[in-house]
């Protein structure tokens, strides 16, 4: 409701350099591209909330089952410790193959973890924050798509908006191979117990490192569907 006035303002002027564009150039195309961006705001403006609701509430639900899928317990039951015990049991530090890797590198690897567990709730607390002002955002960045500025502005907010959602599941799918993997000869022992603990480190920050590479996967799809 606050950039209503704006997105308003900025479809009003896109008209105005489509129609003066028409004029300067002889040629319909920028009355046509005129025509596609307002389509575009009444389609954003009109169901966008909604879609992205959908979205999110989709992609939320499949981060849960596809947990709840690779573990015997249930993450989403209220005061449950179920992600917590099975992450510590993943990093096997406190397990008995980790005892002989010795105390500093037990505290050095721990603290890899905490820092990596950090990122991992600042980026999710980032991405309900920014799931909000992206699509409050979205009206006001397609109504003016016939620019090129406008586009790119668009094509921007639609890539974060698309990585952001898919980020969960994306982090769930590596967790719940992680929890799967923790049963085979990935995680043997090898005597010191530091593969265990390195390869449950690594899915770890694998998991944080899935931003990154959704963002690079979703731009050029982003422009194939704009």
């Amino acid at each position: 409701s606050g950039v209503w006035w704006y997105m308003g303002a900025a479809a009003i002027v896109s008209v105005v350099i489509g129609g003066a564009r028409m004029a300067w150039e002889q040629r319909a195309e920028p009355g046509r591209e005129t025509v596609k961006s307002l389509l575009t705001l009444v389609v954003v403006a009109g169901a966008g909330t909604t879609i992205v609701g959908l979205l999110v509430t989709a992609a939320d639900s499949f981060s849960v089952w596809v947990i709840n899928s690779s573990l015997d317990c249930q993450v989403n039951v209220e005061g449950s410790a179920c992600f917590g015990e099975n992450m510590t049991a993943l990093l096997a530090l406190t397990s008995g193959p980790a005892g002989g890797l010795g105390a500093i590198l037990i505290i050095v690897l721990g603290l890899i973890a905490i820092l990596a567990t950090i990122f991992q709730i600042v980026l999710m607390v980032a991405r309900g924050g920014m799931l909000v002002i992206l699509t409050g955002i979205l009206p006001l960045s397609a109504s003016f798509t016939n620019t090129e500025m406008g586009k790119a502005w668009f094509k921007k907010c639609l890539a974060w908006l698309i990585a952001f959602i898919l980020y969960k599941p994306a982090a769930a799918i590596v967790y719940a191979a992680a929890f799967q993997l923790a049963g085979t000869d990935v995680f043997s022992d090898d005597g010191s117990g530091l593969l265990a603990v390195l390869t449950g480190l690594m899915l770890m920050i694998i998991a944080l490192f899935a931003m990154p590479a959704l963002m690079r996967f979703v731009t050029p799809m982003v422009g194939a569907m704009a």
